[in-house]
């Protein structure tokens, strides 16, 4: 990418984040946050639809531990039980709602 090209770009995402900003440090209730961050997301993108989801720290450290396991086996490795710990040993369950059960 040449410079001009790189200009071009830069304009566009410079006025997207100023928006994401913007639409971020006026809010302090999380739910009305997310919803506007969600918003402004899918029109800049030009969307159709979106989802925010929000993670505890373990369900972070597993997408974490899921993505690294992925880089390494594209990278050549084949331990996949290292980045799949909590499956390790055990059967997969389903989520309660396709279980027919009421969480």
């Amino acid at each position: 990418m040449d410079s001009e090209e790189r200009s071009r770009y830069k304009i566009p995402a410079m006025r997207a984040f100023s928006e994401i900003a913007t639409s971020l440090s006026s809010d302090a209730d999380l739910e009305h946050l997310l919803d506007r961050f969600l918003q402004t997301m899918i029109r800049l993108a030009g969307a159709g639809g979106g989802a925010v989801r929000v993670l505890t720290a373990e369900d972070a450290a597993r997408t974490t531990a899921a993505l690294d396991m992925l880089a390494a086996v594209l990278a050549g490795g084949n331990d996949i039980d290292a980045g799949f710990a909590d499956l390790v040993g055990r059967e997969p369950t389903l989520p309660a709602h396709l279980r027919g059960e009421s969480e």
